[in-house]
């Protein structure tokens, strides 16, 4: 075993600390817990399951996540919103999908409730006509963070993940990064239709981007 592996029993014990240390645990309490097979009713989840390749740090002790909030809207589609992430029994962080850190467990609880009613007063807003024409942003992505990690989830665990590469074949990309983009649809295909966005830009919005390593041959 890795000096810096811990046991699922020891990430359960985390578990229990960190709940009851940050204050979250009287919040997740009035949440079902979020199924894994069975159709889900609109409304905030919460899950408990360890991602057990989290247990293992490598060159210090693990973060482990030990709780997720999901979001599952009218039409089924399940919406990731924040998580509580421990590290050995001596910090705790409480993050959204906006914030990748909030003071305590009472603002994060508003973050995570507040994010939800946007969430459904976009899915509203995709419902209604405009001028005969649906507002949606179905057309603009093809995946979410969640509905990605669905995906993944199906497939074999073990197998390496690559992205295109500059002209032929696959490369290997870069750790995920969160960054402020801005839609440019009419740009060319080797401009990529989503750009970095500047400060005076407007209709931003932040996106988890995946880019190719570059190598230096």
């Amino acid at each position: 075993m890795s000096r810096w592996k811990i046991s699922r029993g020891k990430a359960t014990d985390l578990q229990d600390w960190a709940l009851e240390e940050s204050g979250t645990k009287e919040f997740l309490s009035e949440l079902p817990e979020l199924p894994k097979k069975d159709k889900m009713k609109p409304g905030l989840y919460v899950s408990y399951e360890i991602d057990l390749f989290e247990l293992d740090g490598g060159i210090d002790w693990p973060d482990v996540g030990i709780a997720r909030i999901f979001a599952v809207l009218e039409n089924g589609h399940k919406e990731y919103l924040g998580e509580v992430r421990a590290y050995n029994f001596e910090a705790i962080w409480l993050s959204t999908n906006e914030y990748d850190e909030v003071d305590d467990a009472e603002e994060w609880w508003k973050c995570i409730k507040d994010d939800y009613e946007k969430l459904k007063k976009r899915e509203l807003n995709e419902k209604e006509p405009r001028g005969g024409i649906i507002t949606s942003q179905k057309d603009m992505f093809h995946f979410t963070v969640g509905q990605l990690v669905e995906i993944l989830k199906s497939l074999p665990q073990d197998l390496p993940v690559l992205t295109s590469g500059y002209e032929s074949g696959f490369e290997n990309f870069c750790p995920p990064r969160i960054i402020k983009v801005k839609h440019e649809p009419e740009n060319m295909y080797y401009d990529g239709e989503f750009q970095i966005s500047d400060k005076e830009d407007r209709n931003t919005f932040k996106a988890v981007v995946l880019q190719r390593a570059v190598r230096d041959d």
